[in-house]
């Protein structure tokens, strides 16, 4: 019969008067109606010379709360390709016998069953349906038509050919095609009769039977498949790929419904659910900021890791490259036999050997205390910077690791970073430097223009700027200066007025410093 409808298309006759004009007018109303779905129109004229019809894409949507399952052992597939005839020819006795020995294994299936990963599904993969017309369609025949799908099995694809074949034995003579698309579109799950959880593994259910090398020694042949139902896919992973890119899921983050392959699945979390631009910007916030080791699944109280093919699939080539060399070195910080260079154009990690860094890329040997150039078992000679992270360190640190430091620098060197610091801070906080020569300067009283006891230079206490030689003073009394009327801020005056003006007037009528005592102003 298969055969009788192929040969209704004559190649290159194309229908005339009111076929023709059915049929444009059908393929006119299917582009208005179905604008916005996955339709392909092929026309009269098209310049390919091909048969008028075209492919439908057609969604299916499943019942509420409907999960799928994939079964990969072939052995529980056959037990699934013959399930529909279990019990058949037994009396009532044999059958209350097997329903007792089957409740006794309840506690065992029931374990099996949640084990069994089960996927929440709202939409399915498309049933993608071809159609050519013949030149005598809708007068005398139907399209030609083929069903192909990733996830029925070809019993059932068989099931919706013959469904098909009888839509148009009701609407004989009159254009079909919206008739088929809405029963495929809301009427696939009840006809087949799908249940919630389907189990995708039933696409190789055909392989037990209708065996291909068994078909001539069998008794009773099965019946053949309509060769119209095609399945596509190539194997069970990319029938749950399919599935589960075209299903229709809840951002967790921005509470958008979108696509499934706009989703990243990740390996060790099946329980959130992000897309793709969502996870972008976090992943890349987290990269940004440093926290590479805090690569985690953003669900609620979630601490399943991401992998590096995961953040590498939804950040850029660079971004990917930077995160690369900040775990590397996050790996390498918490190694104590493991350093960095401390040449500036170097920083080749190094692998410690007796306090001993010898560097592969430029040869450079230091030590590992100090990081200056390799000097035995002399004591180390800390720079600034490092006897305060030092210090830092020593003060924060609990007894354990305070005698650890001891035993790695000495406690002389230990006491000096201590000293050093705290000199350091008391400097910062009661002294300024002289703009000339960096000298630190305490002031104990008198107004605020500044002599350096080291230089002799004149400088502002308030902004650090270095003053006139010739005439200091102009420094606040220029109304634009920012420390104009400052001379005397922050000074505490003394009581008797008369003294404070005579010093003014001394200080103002002076032709020099010298002889100006300016530790008592």
């Amino acid at each position: 019969m298969a055969e009788a409808r192929r040969t209704n298309i004559v190649q290159g006759k194309l229908a005339e008067g009111e076929d023709r004009e059915e049929q444009e007018n059908e393929l006119f109303a299917l582009q208005a109606i179905f604008e916005n779905e996955d339709l392909e129109i092929c026309k009269h004229d098209n310049p390919h010379g091909h048969t008028p019809g075209g492919i439908f894409n057609i969604p299916i949507f499943t019942p509420e709360n409907f999960y799928v399952k994939l079964t990969k052992d072939l052995w529980k597939i056959k037990k699934l390709a013959f399930a529909s005839v279990t019990g058949r020819g037994r009396s009532e006795k044999i059958l209350q016998k097997v329903a007792e020995k089957q409740s006794k294994k309840q506690t065992g299936a029931a374990a099996a069953v949640a084990q069994e990963k089960l996927f929440l599904v709202k939409r399915l993969p498309p049933i993608t349906l071809t159609f050519a017309y013949p030149h005598d369609y809708p007068s005398t025949n139907p399209p030609e038509f083929t069903l192909s799908c990733c996830w029925l099995e070809k019993k059932h694809l068989s099931r919706l050919c013959e469904k098909l074949d009888e839509l148009w034995s009701q609407h004989a003579g009159t254009p079909v095609i919206s008739v088929w698309h809405d029963f495929i579109y809301n009427s696939v799950v009840s006809f087949l009769g799908i249940k919630s959880p389907y189990d995708l593994g039933r696409v190789y259910v055909h392989i037990f039977t209708h065996p291909p090398h068994r078909q001539n020694k069998m008794l009773l042949k099965p019946r053949p498949f309509d060769e119209r139902g095609i399945q596509n896919f190539a194997n069970l992973d990319e029938v749950l790929a399919k599935v589960l890119d075209f299903n229709i899921v809840t951002c967790d983050i921005c509470f958008e419904e979108k696509p499934g392959d706009q989703f990243l699945r990740l390996i060790s979390c099946d329980i959130h659910q992000q897309c793709k631009s969502c996870m972008k910007g976090w992943v890349e916030s987290q990269i940004k900021e440093g926290a590479v080791n805090e690569m985690k699944c953003p669900g609620y109280k979630c601490d399943k890791d991401l992998l590096p093919t995961e953040i590498a699939s939804v950040v850029s080539k660079e971004l990917y490259e930077r995160y690369d060399s900040l775990l590397l070195k996050t790996a390498f910080d918490v190694m104590p036999d493991v350093m960095n260079c401390p040449r500036s154009f170097c920083g080749f990690p190094v692998v410690l050997e007796d306090n001993l860094g010898l560097c592969q890329q430029c040869h450079h040997a230091f030590c590992g205390r100090c990081q200056n150039t390799y000097h035995g078992h002399s004591p180390c000679k800390l720079k600034s910077e490092m006897l305060g992270k030092l210090c830092e360190e020593y003060e924060s640190g609990n007894a354990t690791r305070r005698l650890e430091l001891e035993m790695r620098y000495g406690k002389q060197v230990i006491q000096r970073a201590l000293d050093e610091t705290k000199s350091s801070k008391w400097l910062e906080t009661n002294s300024k430097q002289c703009p000339n020569c960096s000298t630190f300067i305490q002031k104990n009283d008198g107004c605020n223009k500044m002599t350096c006891t080291n230089c002799r230079t004149f400088f502002c206490w308030l902004c650090q700027q270095e003053l006139s030689k010739s005439n200091p003073y102009a420094h606040y009394q220029h109304p634009t200066s920012f420390c104009a009327n400052r001379l005397f801020e922050g000074v505490q005056l003394v009581e008797d007025d008369d003294d404070l003006f005579e010093l003014l007037d001394d200080e103002f009528d002076s032709e020099s410093d010298d002889d100006v005592d300016v530790d008592h102003l």
